[in-house]
């Protein structure tokens, strides 16, 4: 069917766009195949694939604002509405609703996700980032329910599983600065995380990382370094 191919092309062009280094041509091959999806969208109601590539252009705006993300999530919600299995929609579906700090409702979308689709792909990594950004809505909203051991487990994951090489544990250090500025945690517990947490970072060359220097910084402050 044309509208099939033509969704095809318009994946073939989104796919295109991951080694696009220019931030002003990435925005614009974006934005334009988000026309192109409503398109096919319009025409093809049912289209649960359609609907979430729509909101992966959306999503992947490198300008991201309010209404970049509110037309990210009505695309993962009309995908979800399709399909309510979508393992990719719910998981940027979580994505989005973390990045707008709704952590209860983020937790619901991530605790749809089958570790085993995933691995089956060979995106393992997926996996575990999707297990630290469950910790990350813990940790902002039931923070005294997270014990030492749960930090620990997921600091041993980046540092053994060679899946995870590739990708940094930014959520897991932001949370904990965002935690130490709102003080909702025992100034020890706190410690304790961030030296485990710095310990990974160290382990798996990721205290290097440009964007992460100052939460960096002051993790460092929060463990006493």
């Amino acid at each position: 069917m044309e509208n099939n191919a033509e969704y095809e092309r318009a994946l073939a062009v989104y796919e295109s766009t991951y080694g696009e280094s220019d931030a002003g041509q990435r925005a614009e091959i974006l934005l334009e195949l988000t026309a192109r999806l409503r398109s096919i969208t319009s025409v093809q109601p049912q289209n649960s694939d359609a609907f979430h590539l729509l909101g992966l252009c959306w999503y992947q705006l490198p300008n991201v604002s309010a209404e970049t993300q509110r037309q990210a999530e009505d695309a993962f919600r009309s995908c979800l509405a399709i399909d309510p299995a979508h393992q990719y929609a719910n998981l940027f579906l979580g994505h989005v609703l973390f990045d707008t700090m709704r952590y209860e409702e983020a937790d619901e979308r991530f605790a749809e996700i089958d570790p085993d689709f995933f691995a089956a792909r060979a995106q393992q990594w997926r996996v575990v980032k999707n297990d630290e950004l469950r910790l990350c809505c813990r940790l902002e909203t039931e923070t005294a329910s997270v014990t030492f051991h749960e930090v620990d487990r997921l600091c041993q994951r980046y540092e053994t599983d060679p899946e995870v090489e590739f990708i940094d544990p930014r959520e897991i250090v932001l949370c904990l600065v965002d935690l130490d500025m709102r003080g909702v945690l025992p100034r020890k517990t706190l410690q304790n995380y961030a030296s485990r947490v710095l310990a990974m970072l160290n382990a798996t060359d990721n205290l290097g990382v440009n964007y992460l220097q100052e939460p960096i910084t002051r993790l460092r402050k929060i463990a006493g370094n």
